[in-house]
């Protein structure tokens, strides 16, 4: 409440202001804190379950004392050989996911390893698989699995256990539990290793298959979403086409097949985490004191417009936004592979060096690549094969003939056409700007 209601309701008395609490009691949380409204039942929780430092190490990653040096985003490497995997916490988003940065690991760190600025913290952890998190954030915690063979940095601090125990511990953490308890002994929203290796388990038998279960279903679709885009590693192909070949048809039909499939998955995300909150407020005993409910921007899949453009809007607004993302991913993906980085003959990252070295026209039957890497970017049509003509090249490989003309003024009208002027002008000052 605004500081004008609390005057009105400590003057009125009309409402109960007062705790009363034993000051024992606070000696049952962590660190004592003076979390004077937190419940008995959840007082008892903490003084009556295993902490999770007892099942598994929770530990901050190391510091590079150089991150310019020694910390790239993965494309900006040329070579992976010896740039590896880093978790680096990131933005809000829960199972997977963030796996944006990779560090230089040449002669097993060696470099890193002989610099007095660094610290390689917990190192006997690297390379295993675990579960990560957000040190610091604005809003809910979120945790995310991810596979071995990568190392951790200080702000994305990391918890390892044994296999059978990764995916029970995840699901929860990643319930409606943790907010709760964290509240109470990490109300800075500084997440450090200390508050969350604090957290009480209790590890059940009677439920574990199926929150097991649960929680690979959430961790496959958030990677599935995560590799849906450009910024993934694993990305394969843009989601309006189809795996594995190409055909005729219309760009907008795919558009909304596509939007529909990324709603079910959405729904499908929700249910799990309702349904594994349902299982851990039972558990702890929290049914009545905690709501299982999810709140739909909270469901963190980037094709969920909720989480990705924020609450708020109506569907025609969503269908808009995801409308017109949808139509700047597609033209970056065309771009893509006119340019040889992706090709319609296979799925995935197939050029990305520089100078034509190891370029191989051969991978490019069904669309051909830019026989030598410049394509033209021009506010008219100069050039019989600049970026808008290749374009609507690529419409008519993919979509057909057919229904190349409607499948152009889909995609313009997504990137955002004028009165009077033609798909290809849209698509043209859109490339050029």
């Amino acid at each position: 409440p605004q500081s004008a209601d609390k005057e009105k309701i400590f003057l009125s008395r009309k409402q109960s202001i007062e705790y009363t609490v034993a000051s024992d009691e606070f000696k049952k949380l962590p660190g004592s804190p003076i979390a004077y409204w937190a419940s008995s039942k959840i007082r008892r929780i903490f003084d009556e379950s295993d902490s999770l430092r007892s099942v598994a190490a929770v530990g901050k990653g190391l510091d590079t004392g150089d991150n310019d040096h020694f910390l790239k985003l993965w494309f900006e490497v040329g070579e992976f050989d010896y740039w590896v995997p880093c978790q680096k916490g990131g933005p809000f988003r829960k199972w997977s996911g963030n796996q944006d940065y990779v560090i230089n690991w040449r002669d097993d760190g060696a470099e890193l390893r002989a610099s007095l600025r660094s610290n390689l913290r917990n190192a006997q952890y690297y390379f295993q698989p675990g579960i990560t998190w957000t040190r610091v954030s604005s809003s809910l915690p979120a945790f995310r699995f991810f596979e071995a063979g990568q190392i951790f940095e200080s702000t994305g601090p990391c918890i390892f256990s044994n296999d059978s125990d990764r995916l029970y511990l995840i699901a929860l953490l990643n319930s409606n539990l943790i907010p709760r308890f964290l509240e109470l002994i990490a109300p800075t929203l500084d997440f450090q290793s200390g508050h969350i290796s604090s957290l009480p388990v209790r590890i059940e038998k009677k439920h574990r298959e199926e929150l097991c279960k649960l929680a690979t279903e959430c961790i496959e679709l958030a990677r599935s979403d995560w590799n849906a885009f450009e910024h993934s590693r694993d990305f394969r192909f843009s989601p309006l086409l189809p795996e594995g070949s190409v055909r005729s048809g219309r760009l907008d039909k795919d558009f909304e097949k596509w939007r529909n499939d990324c709603m079910a998955q959405v729904a499908h995300l929700l249910a799990n985490e309702e349904r594994i909150n349902s299982i851990f407020l039972a558990i702890y005993g929290l049914s009545g004191e905690v709501s299982p409910s999810v709140q739909t921007q909270n469901v963190t899949l980037t094709v969920n417009p909720a989480y990705r453009y924020g609450p708020g809007l109506s569907d025609e607004e969503y269908c808009r936004e995801v409308r017109k993302d949808s139509g700047r991913e597609l033209a970056s993906y065309i771009v893509g592979c006119l340019m040889g980085r992706y090709s319609l003959d296979a799925p995935g990252l197939i050029y990305a060096h520089t100078g034509n070295e190891g370029f191989d026209p051969s991978r490019y039957q069904t669309f051909p690549a830019d026989d030598d890497g410049i394509v033209p970017i021009t506010d008219e049509a100069w050039f019989d094969d600049d970026a808008a003509n290749r374009i609507r090249e690529f419409v008519r490989v993919v979509w057909g003939k057919v229904t190349e003309d409607e499948n152009m003024a889909w995609l313009a009208e997504s990137l955002g056409s004028r009165a009077n002027e033609s798909p290809d002008d849209t698509i043209r000052r859109y490339l050029s700007k």
